[in-house]
Order: structure tokens, then C-alpha cells, then sequence
């Protein structure tokens, strides 16, 4: 673990040389229970009810966490693993998505129905790592050029692909284009050929009604090319996790023999305003008006 120096920080931390735990009301874990957060003995914690922060960070383990309603950033340089999480400010344990390091690679987490910048959000969480409350240390997290396709410069918010990358894929853009539908259903009236994973041979999904997940988009157009389909009515039931070429759907749609519904598209998301907000909370309140202290 690298040497870490701590960062001079505009809010007064309570230490305790006993191990606690914090909760608060807008943390919460991913099925809507509340997290607690474990504070080691020596370490530094601030809980302010009012702008709705909390946040501890132990030296000697190199571990912060800092929460607040729009953002969760977990920094543990003993794992080398740490990432930036924008959460949902309707439904605080949904996570709309973030970056995240892990062993020097960096990359972006979309959940899977998400589209965003990458550039916006690298830019953003550079702005949270400058701030000494979501980052208490001085330095960043290193970037290992042999584990990365993105490379970034955290000061400037700069961010490119590796030049190794793009001599494998030279339109590569920072930029990604991510598929655009994510899932659907349809019912065919006709065969439709596909690839049966677990079999490993071809088959024909019979008429009927099936639940489809597109499992393969183009990566510059974000338009899909293979859907994974599973019979979703009785009889259909044995056709499991069959790939399909989206073209033969799109083709027999074309010809009035297959129809979709209840398509799921992915929702935009700016990490910008999160961003702003979670900065502007954490902003130091003028003199002798600090927010209370967890002690």
C-alpha cells in the first residue's frame, strides 16, 4: 500500500479510540436496508445530520468512505479497488451508475441501463477527488498503464484511450457508444433460428411468446446484434438462453410475423448536477456555524 499523507480539511473530525458504527437516513444498501458504516478505533469521522454528510477515513487501513444523498465514494488503497457511485435521489439505495479502479485499471460502471458521458464522468469524479472530504489524501489513485484501455489525467480531467488500444481498435473513442435497448418481449408466428449456449448446436425457437436481452450491441452505432431470448409461456420453457441474430427478429417484424413490446431503453444520466450538489453540501459553513459532529 502506498504511503499516504492526509490533506489539510476544513471540517473538525472526531476521533475515538474505541471501534463504532454510523448510519444515516440516506444510506442504504443496495435491497433498501440501511448501511452501517464500521469506524476502526483511531479513526476520523464526521456525521453532520443537517447537510446530510458522513464520512470516515483510517490512515493505517487507507480506507475513506464519504456519503451524501447524491454520491458514494469508498477509497481503500489496501484492496487497490475504489469507486465513485451516483445514487438515485428519488430511491437513495438505486445507483445510477460511476467509475471505479481496481488493481490500476480504471472503468465505468453503467449497471446496465444507464448511458452517460464518460468524459463528463471521469471529469466529475476528478472534482470529487480534489475535494479533501471525499479524498483525504494527497494523490490519487494510481493508474497502472498495463491494466488500462482508458487513461486519465485527474488534475486536468483529461481523458484518452490508451495508445496501445487504439493501435488494436484506431476508432476507438473515449466516449463509448453504449447499446441503446436493453430488453423486450416478442411473440413470432414462425421460426426463428438462433444458438443454443448449452447445447452448442443451432435451433428454431418455436412460435409463441418469448422475453428477450440484448446481449451484443454495435459498439459505434449502440444499435443491437444479439439478442439472448427465453420462452416465457408454457411449453417454451426448454429453449433456454438462446442467441438469436437480431437482424432474423428485425427481418420477420418487417413481415408482420413477429411482434415486440414493452421495449426498455437506456435513461440518460448527467453525473454533472450530482456532482455540483454533492460538492456544494460538503462546502465548509462559515465560522462557528460548523454542522454537528459525531462523537
Amino acid at each position: 500500500m502506498k504511503t499516504l499523507e492526509e490533506r489539510e480539511s476544513p471540517f473538525e473530525y472526531s476521533v475515538s479510540d474505541r471501534p463504532r458504527t454510523m448510519t444515516a437516513p440516506w444510506l442504504f444498501q443496495y435491497d433498501g436496508q440501511p448501511m452501517e458504516i464500521k469506524i476502526p478505533a483511531g479513526a476520523k469521522a464526521i456525521f453532520d445530520k443537517r447537510r446530510q454528510i458522513v464520512h470516515v477515513h483510517d490512515n493505517a487501513a487507507g480506507l475513506s468512505i464519504t456519503a451524501t444523498p447524491q454520491v458514494f465514494v469508498r477509497l481503500d488503497y489496501a484492496q487497490d479497488f475504489h469507486d465513485i457511485e451516483y445514487i438515485d435521489l428519488q430511491s437513495p439505495h438505486l445507483r445510477l451508475g460511476g467509475m471505479y479502479f481496481n488493481d490500476g485499471g480504471l472503468g465505468f460502471d453503467d449497471n446496465k441501463v444507464f448511458d452517460f458521458s464518460n468524459t463528463l464522468m471521469f471529469q466529475s469524479v476528478c472534482r470529487l477527488l480534489n475535494s479533501p472530504i471525499f479524498n483525504p489524501w494527497r494523490g490519487y489513485p494510481v493508474l497502472r498503464e498495463s491494466k488500462c484501455y482508458y487513461l486519465g489525467n485527474f488534475e486536468t480531467g483529461d481523458l484518452w484511450v490508451h495508445p496501445e488500444s487504439l493501435k488494436e481498435e484506431p476508432e476507438a473513442k473515449v466516449d463509448e457508444t453504449r447499446g441503446f435497448l436493453i430488453k423486450f418481449m416478442f411473440r413470432t408466428e414462425v421460426p426463428v433460428p438462433g444458438w443454443d449456449r448449452f447445447e452448442k448446436k443451432d435451433v428454431e425457437i418455436q412460435p409463441g411468446l418469448y422475453s428477450a436481452e440484448v446481449s451484443k450491441s454495435d459498439w459505434q452505432t449502440g444499435a443491437p446484434v444479439t439478442v439472448k431470448a427465453t420462452g416465457a409461456e408454457d411449453g417454451l420453457m426448454e429453449f433456454y438462453e438462446v442467441f438469436i441474430p437480431f437482424n432474423e427478429l428485425d427481418n420477420r417484424r418487417q413481415a408482420g410475423r413477429v411482434e415486440i413490446a414493452h421495449a426498455l431503453y437506456r435513461t440518460k444520466f448527467d453525473p454533472r448536477q450530482h456532482t455540483d450538489l454533492a460538492l456544494k453540501a460538503v462546502m465548509p459553513a462559515p465560522k462557528g456555524l460548523f454542522g454537528k459532529l459525531f462523537g
